[in-house]
């Protein structure tokens, strides 16, 4: 498995928004792109590849994101994101040396990209911190 470097880090938010305007301001700007109920769950997800953050705003508090803003409250880590060369790669490694993974996504469908997958590693394996490993490649890059 050869890891890229961290993507991003995604956190919660209570108002997507807000959140944005919050962080434009910071930057100095910036261009948080959405990305409506992901595959098929109740959140909206902004993300602002430049400056590696992705803010989740769960719509449903029963949903694990929505739990984890209820308990923890705004800005409560989500999930760091690692870009690896082959997600392939990436699983097989993972499972070989003991990881559990505990999701698998396929986002393919975004206009832009050729290829964007993502695991996610058990959370218990890892010391309680999700790790998220992602293949992305943009068309035509």
């Amino acid at each position: 498995m050869k890891v890229l470097g961290i993507n991003r880090a995604e956190i919660v938010v209570k108002d997507s928004d807000a959140a944005v305007a919050t962080f434009q301001r910071l930057f100095n700007g910036a261009h948080f792109t959405p990305d409506h109920n992901v595959s098929g769950r109740p959140i909206v997800c902004r993300h602002d590849w430049e400056h590696g953050l992705e803010l989740v705003c769960p719509q449903d508090e029963t949903d694990s994101m929505g739990r984890l803003l209820k308990a923890q409250g705004e800005g409560a880590l989500l999930t760091v994101v690692y870009e690896v060369e082959s997600l392939d790669d990436a699983k097989d490694y993972l499972v070989r040396n003991g990881f559990e993974i505990q999701y698998e996504g396929n986002y393919n469908h975004h206009p832009d990209v050729e290829v964007y997958r993502q695991i996610v590693v058990r959370p218990s394996g890892t010391h309680g911190l999700l790790v998220t490993f992602m293949e992305r490649r943009l068309k035509g890059a």
